[in-house]
């Protein structure tokens, strides 16, 4: 795994169709679900919604582990000397005159 597919993969969340597929109820249900009680368009949530919540994210959990192991297992494979980003070299400060202008 590198470290484009680790970063995106730790990063991606749960998209609100997976949720409201789960729910059985639109996104756009969800989307109005999640107003404010004082919006005109709020809608109460979903019934049994903890439920699919949390069936969903144990299923982030598992997904989250197996990252993890796989970035931890020290096979031979991943055993690749770790280099360090190049420091940012500073830009050379030069003393302008007074009035002049960087084009």
């Amino acid at each position: 795994m590198n470290y484009v597919q680790a970063t995106t993969r730790l990063i991606r969340g749960t998209p609100l169709q997976d949720l409201a597929k789960e729910l059985g109820v639109s996104r756009g249900w969800l989307a109005h679900s999640r107003l404010a009680a004082s919006n005109p368009q709020h809608r109460p949530p979903p019934e049994d919604w903890e439920a699919a919540v949390a069936k969903l994210a144990r299923q982030r959990i598992a997904d989250l582990q197996d990252m993890v192991s796989k970035l931890t297992t020290k096979s031979d494979s991943s055993r690749r000397a770790t280099r360090k980003a190049p420091a940012r070299k500073k830009a050379a400060t030069r003393k302008r005159a007074k009035g002049s202008r960087r084009r």
